[in-house]
């Protein structure tokens, strides 16, 4: 029943979330969803679509890093943006977008979603969602923001790559039962619709609040790799901005945008 295909048909019916779900196109399978939007914003086209494929070949995630998409087993989209805030903010929407997630997992499936800077959703340490943030300019120099989400449902534990079977799971794996994939991405942009509304209406502090409640790393020493080197210190709280405020072992605080480090972890945490 939950690994029929999605169609655009079902999900207009039910899509209660306006702004950002304002239309919704839907592809069997697709290299990207991604480069699909942003090939849309740059025409200025799009803004407040919902791009999602039942099958994803080239997904990928922060630096190039290839997602496990396969068919009609968990959710993969992207949403296009036109937020009102200055571009130095856009960086809390994949916050935002982390903690919309994490509290629709806690409704449907009761887990406890752990968040991991700047855009990882874990369960029992295991990655089950990753977010994509990526900005796009159109023809005419307005910027867009392309969220791109993939979130592994229905995936036997067994059915993931060897090489990323210990550090991924899926909603099934974690629950034992199938999860209806059009509830999940409902409540979600139920969710994510209540989040970006507050972030364009500049309440910041909210949304760094409800992420920082799900993050068990802040406070912790952590390793993270940047280039070819490693940067150590400890995770002592988010700014304004999303970025990381970074105790370094010298004393002095290093603040990482979303894009710069790899982020490894240290001690008793995962690595991934």
């Amino acid at each position: 029943m939950f690994n029929k295909p999605i169609v655009a048909e079902d999900l207009e019916k039910r899509v209660s979330a306006k702004l950002i779900a304002k239309r919704v196109v839907v592809f069997q399978t697709l290299g990207s969803t991604n480069d699909f939007a942003k090939r849309l914003a740059q025409n200025g086209e799009g803004c407040g679509t919902l791009i999602l494929t039942n099958e994803q070949t080239e997904g990928h995630g922060r630096q190039g890093r290839r997602w496990y998409a396969p068919a009609n087993a968990g959710l993969w989209f992207s949403i296009i943006l036109e937020p009102t805030q200055p571009t130095d903010m856009f960086g809390l929407v994949s916050l935002l977008a982390a903690v919309a997630l994490a509290k629709t997992i806690e409704r449907i499936t009761f887990l406890s979603p752990a968040l991991k800077w700047p855009n990882d959703v874990l369960i029992n340490s295991k990655k089950v969602s990753g977010i994509l943030l990526e900005s796009q300019f159109s023809n005419n120099r307005s910027a867009s923001l392309v969220l791109g989400i993939g979130i592994n449902v229905n995936q036997k534990q067994t059915d993931f790559p060897e090489e990323i079977r210990q550090t991924a799971t899926s909603l099934r794996a974690q629950t034992k039962h199938a999860i209806d994939r059009v509830s999940l991405l409902i409540d979600f942009l139920h969710n994510l619709e209540y989040f970006y509304l507050k972030f364009n209406d500049g309440n910041f502090g909210l949304i760094i609040d409800a992420w920082k409640e799900r993050c068990p790393f802040l406070g912790k020493d952590i390793s993270l790799q940047q280039n070819k080197d490693e940067i150590i210190g400890r995770f002592e709280n988010l700014d304004e901005y999303g970025r990381m405020a970074l105790r370094l072992q010298n004393g002095q605080m290093k603040y990482l945008s979303a894009g710069e480090p790899n982020f490894i972890q240290r001690g008793e945490q995962c690595y991934s």
